[in-house]
């Protein structure tokens, strides 16, 4: 159950693009939440957000991102800020505005996302 906790509040800062492997790891969301599998053709299989940046510039290159992605995960980047103030790609969390973990918010996570409710229902007759 931690690691569903952590996946569900844990998000990637991007800074220069360059740690991030688009087709492996977990970087996107989709408008409800949920990682957002990023799909892409197989010859760009080894893809970094870096690699869907202008080069002058700290800004998503649009036609690459729609050109390499689907059109569901190019919104989804398309969405994704970008910060000149941040250097190097980081894991936060999202739920405190210091991107660090918090027992208060992983409890309320846990709670609210990750445990169905209805297993603590009591059912009567």
């Amino acid at each position: 159950m931690l690691r569903q906790v952590l996946l569900c509040g844990c998000r990637w800062r991007i800074g220069d693009g360059t740690q991030i492997c688009v087709m492996k790891d977990p970087w996107l969301r989709s408008e409800y939440g949920s990682w957002l599998a990023s799909p892409q053709n197989q010859s760009e299989y080894n893809l970094f957000p870096a690699d869907l940046m202008i080069e002058e510039g700290k800004e998503w290159d649009v036609d690459k991102v729609f050109n390499l992605l689907s059109i569901e995960g190019a919104n989804s980047v398309l969405k994704t800020p970008l910060f000149p103030s941040v250097q190097d790609d980081q894991v936060i969390w999202q739920e405190e505005q210091n991107g660090v973990y918090s027992v208060k918010t992983g409890y309320r996570i846990a709670a609210c996302d990750v445990v169905p409710t209805s297993q603590y229902q009591i059912q009567g007759d």
